[in-house]
Protein backbone atom coordinates (compact mmCIF):
# COMPACT_ATOMS: atom_id res chain seq x y z
CA UNK A 1 0.00 0.00 0.00
CA UNK A 2 2.73 2.18 0.81
CA UNK A 3 4.28 1.65 -2.45
CA UNK A 4 0.76 2.45 -4.37
CA UNK A 5 1.01 5.92 -2.37
CA UNK A 6 4.34 6.28 -3.30
CA UNK A 7 3.75 5.70 -6.92
CA UNK A 8 0.33 8.03 -6.94
CA UNK A 9 2.24 10.66 -5.49
CA UNK A 10 4.87 10.72 -8.03
CA UNK A 11 2.44 10.26 -10.82
CA UNK A 12 0.88 13.35 -9.49
CA UNK A 13 4.21 15.54 -8.58
CA UNK A 14 4.76 14.73 -12.71
CA UNK A 15 1.47 15.56 -14.11
CA UNK A 16 1.75 18.82 -12.37
CA UNK A 17 5.50 19.45 -13.83
CA UNK A 18 3.98 18.69 -17.11
CA UNK A 19 1.20 20.84 -16.92
CA UNK A 20 3.07 23.85 -15.51
CA UNK A 21 6.34 23.14 -17.74
CA UNK A 22 4.18 23.50 -20.92
CA UNK A 23 1.74 26.14 -20.05
CA UNK A 24 2.58 29.06 -21.80
CA UNK A 25 5.07 27.54 -24.21
CA UNK A 26 5.56 28.14 -27.60
CA UNK A 27 8.00 27.03 -30.63
CA UNK A 28 9.51 30.24 -32.41
CA UNK A 29 11.58 29.73 -35.67
CA UNK A 30 13.17 32.03 -37.80
CA UNK A 31 14.83 32.77 -41.22
CA UNK A 32 17.38 34.73 -41.98
CA UNK A 33 18.60 36.76 -45.03
CA UNK A 34 21.78 38.70 -45.88
CA UNK A 35 21.96 41.38 -48.59
CA UNK A 36 24.70 43.26 -49.81
CA UNK A 37 22.84 46.42 -51.11
CA UNK A 38 23.50 49.77 -53.60
CA UNK A 39 24.63 51.43 -50.83
CA UNK A 40 27.49 49.76 -49.64
CA UNK A 41 25.29 48.71 -46.44
CA UNK A 42 25.27 44.71 -45.74
CA UNK A 43 21.46 44.13 -44.12
CA UNK A 44 19.96 41.20 -42.45
CA UNK A 45 16.67 40.44 -43.11
CA UNK A 46 14.90 38.26 -40.49
CA UNK A 47 11.51 36.50 -41.06
CA UNK A 48 9.55 35.00 -37.93
CA UNK A 49 8.36 31.81 -39.67
CA UNK A 50 6.26 30.62 -36.86
CA UNK A 51 2.94 31.18 -39.00
CA UNK A 52 4.21 28.89 -41.86
CA UNK A 53 5.91 32.03 -43.98
CA UNK A 54 8.92 31.88 -45.76
CA UNK A 55 11.24 34.13 -47.18
CA UNK A 56 12.52 34.33 -50.65
CA UNK A 57 14.53 36.59 -53.47
CA UNK A 58 14.69 37.09 -56.35
CA UNK A 59 16.91 39.18 -58.48
CA UNK A 60 17.27 42.21 -55.96
CA UNK A 61 13.96 41.88 -54.36
CA UNK A 62 12.51 39.89 -51.86
CA UNK A 63 9.60 38.69 -50.13
CA UNK A 64 7.49 37.05 -47.86
CA UNK A 65 4.81 33.78 -48.95
CA UNK A 66 3.41 31.60 -47.42
CA UNK A 67 2.45 28.66 -49.36
CA UNK A 68 1.71 30.11 -53.23
CA UNK A 69 0.86 33.51 -51.65
CA UNK A 70 2.32 36.47 -52.08
CA UNK A 71 2.05 38.26 -48.66
CA UNK A 72 4.83 40.92 -49.41
CA UNK A 73 7.45 41.84 -52.13
CA UNK A 74 10.13 44.34 -50.80
CA UNK A 75 13.53 46.11 -52.37
CA UNK A 76 16.27 48.20 -51.17
CA UNK A 77 16.72 51.79 -51.86
CA UNK A 78 19.33 54.77 -51.93
CA UNK A 79 18.47 57.50 -50.45
CA UNK A 80 17.52 59.30 -53.31
CA UNK A 81 15.11 56.25 -54.29
CA UNK A 82 14.07 56.44 -50.97
CA UNK A 83 13.07 60.06 -51.38
CA UNK A 84 11.62 60.10 -54.91
CA UNK A 85 9.33 57.11 -53.11
CA UNK A 86 8.38 59.03 -50.49
CA UNK A 87 7.50 62.05 -52.59
CA UNK A 88 5.13 59.40 -54.90
CA UNK A 89 3.61 58.22 -51.91
CA UNK A 90 2.12 61.07 -50.40
CA UNK A 91 1.74 62.42 -54.37
CA UNK A 92 -0.88 59.99 -54.68
CA UNK A 93 -3.77 61.19 -54.29
CA UNK A 94 -6.71 58.80 -52.24
CA UNK A 95 -3.51 56.82 -50.24
CA UNK A 96 -4.17 56.87 -46.65
CA UNK A 97 -0.95 57.78 -44.65
CA UNK A 98 -1.20 55.08 -41.89
CA UNK A 99 1.96 55.95 -39.95
CA UNK A 100 4.09 58.86 -40.36
CA UNK A 101 7.08 58.88 -38.42
CA UNK A 102 10.62 59.61 -39.17
CA UNK A 103 12.48 57.00 -41.10
CA UNK A 104 8.88 54.89 -41.35
CA UNK A 105 6.05 55.87 -43.72
CA UNK A 106 3.36 52.81 -44.07
CA UNK A 107 0.12 53.60 -46.14
CA UNK A 108 -3.52 51.91 -47.49
CA UNK A 109 -4.44 52.70 -51.11
CA UNK A 110 -7.69 51.46 -52.24
CA UNK A 111 -7.66 52.39 -55.92
CA UNK A 112 -4.56 50.86 -57.10
CA UNK A 113 -3.50 49.53 -60.54
CA UNK A 114 -3.73 46.06 -59.40
CA UNK A 115 -5.98 46.73 -55.67
CA UNK A 116 -5.68 47.77 -53.04
CA UNK A 117 -2.52 48.27 -51.93
CA UNK A 118 -0.56 48.57 -48.15
CA UNK A 119 2.76 49.40 -48.71
CA UNK A 120 5.80 50.32 -45.98
CA UNK A 121 8.62 52.81 -46.60
CA UNK A 122 11.72 53.28 -44.03
CA UNK A 123 15.10 53.60 -43.45
CA UNK A 124 17.04 50.56 -41.74
CA UNK A 125 18.38 52.18 -38.54
CA UNK A 126 22.34 52.64 -38.57
CA UNK A 127 21.89 52.57 -42.68
CA UNK A 128 22.23 54.78 -45.48
CA UNK A 129 19.60 52.22 -46.53
CA UNK A 130 15.61 52.14 -47.43
CA UNK A 131 13.31 49.39 -47.65
CA UNK A 132 9.96 49.58 -49.36
CA UNK A 133 7.85 47.03 -49.17
CA UNK A 134 4.04 46.45 -50.59
CA UNK A 135 1.64 44.07 -50.72
CA UNK A 136 -1.50 42.98 -52.51
CA UNK A 137 -3.09 41.31 -49.63
CA UNK A 138 -6.16 42.72 -47.56
CA UNK A 139 -4.45 45.17 -44.93
CA UNK A 140 -4.25 42.53 -41.87
CA UNK A 141 -2.47 40.15 -43.96
CA UNK A 142 -0.11 42.60 -45.14
CA UNK A 143 0.07 43.97 -41.38
CA UNK A 144 1.11 40.70 -39.83
CA UNK A 145 3.61 39.80 -42.32
CA UNK A 146 5.16 42.84 -42.11
CA UNK A 147 5.09 42.54 -38.32
CA UNK A 148 7.14 39.36 -38.19
CA UNK A 149 10.36 40.81 -39.90
CA UNK A 150 13.49 42.58 -38.79
CA UNK A 151 15.73 44.34 -40.47
CA UNK A 152 19.41 45.33 -39.34
CA UNK A 153 22.75 46.51 -40.74
CA UNK A 154 25.58 44.59 -39.67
Amino acid sequence: MYRAKKLAAAAAALAVLCLGGCQGASVSTSQSMTFQVETGDTIKVTLDTSAGDSLAQEDGSFSVKNGDSLLLQGVFQTPEQYAAQEAAIRGTEGVEIVTDEENMLSYYYEAGAAGPETGYLFMVDGSDTGVYMASLMDRETADGAFGRLTFEKE
